[in-house]
């Protein structure tokens, strides 16, 4: 007995959260439907794949081994039907695509209503990450089937292609000239993000040190808060509004990161996989000849 497609799916939900309840709500289904979903696949393939316990789940060996194929399968799947209902000149099927939720701000509205409006056969899901790299893995291990990130690293199995350019500078809600001034104030950063890092990098060469860092991962929150005349916030420009770049100023503009938006999948055949590609490329590449 082959898996339905539903099965696997529930399956990769459940081995990313950890919890069959959690997974359940994520995916809008019952706890005891997505029990039942599990039952049917490890019965099908006449193995174990989830050590059950009160704290939650965790992967057999052999689950971890179907985690790593599940993705490739269902990704698979879905290219033949998109294929199929191509011959009678449809096209649909489902699709995730994966994005920090601040690059998905600023760059969904720009392709999404189109892409569904005109393709009503079409299902498309959006996941986020907290990071581009973890929307990048999401994208090579099969989980999603498209990724819009920051300066991806190049791999053999991806296809990346540049949609737009942006500044990653420091913020604040009035000019600075001076250095030694730019230090006093409290930063507001994502840490983690190499964009940070290389910007306080470059600070610390100057001789600049904050003496007080709060630290987010939402770059919204930041604008909002450098809005608010919080303290000094690192971000791209455009995440933010129109009404937040009327209220900043950019901080010593050579204190400056420069980034690559890339949408990235695998390569496919699929005609539904690549109108979606050439569909958003189009729409970016129209944006960028207009400024």
């Amino acid at each position: 007995m082959f898996p339905s497609m539903d099965d696997l799916r529930y399956f990769i939900e459940v081995a990313t959260v950890g919890n069959i309840s959690r997974a359940a709500a994520r995916v809008a289904i019952s706890q005891p439907a997505m029990s039942v979903a599990l039952k049917r696949l490890e019965d099908s393939l006449d193995a174990r794949l989830l050590d059950r316990k009160n704290s939650g789940v965790t992967l057999t060996p052999t689950g971890k081994i179907v985690l790593e194929q599940a993705g490739s399968l269902i990704r698979q799947w879905q290219d033949l039907k998109s294929d199929v209902k191509n011959n009678h000149d449809e096209v649909g099927g489902y699709f995730t695509i994966g994005a920090h939720p601040a690059v998905a701000n600023y760059t969904m509205p720009f392709f999404l209503p189109k892409i569904l409006k005109d393709h009503p056969k079409l299902h498309i899901d959006i996941h986020h990450e907290n990071l581009s790299r973890k929307v990048t893995d999401a994208v090579i291990s099969g989980k999603i089937d498209y990724g819009i990130v920051i300066n991806p690293s190049r791999h053999p199995d991806l296809v990346i292609r540049k949609l737009e350019t942006d500044t990653v500078n420091f913020w604040f809600h009035e000019k600075i000239e001076d250095e030694a001034k730019l230090g006093e104030q409290v930063l507001i950063c994502n840490p983690d993000l190499i964009q940070s890092k290389d910007l306080l990098t470059k600070c610390d060469k100057k001789g600049i040190v904050f003496k007080r860092v709060v630290s987010s991962t939402s770059l919204d929150l930041a604008a909002r808060l450098a809005s608010q005349k919080c303290g000094v916030s690192v971000l791209p420009s455009r995440v933010l509004t129109k009404d937040q770049r009327k209220r900043l100023h950019v901080v010593l503009e050579d204190l400056s990161f420069h980034d690559d938006i890339c949408l990235i999948h695998k390569p496919s055949t699929s005609a539904s996989h690549k109108l979606i590609s050439q569909a958003i490329s189009s729409v970016f590449a129209k944006n960028e000849n207009t400024k």
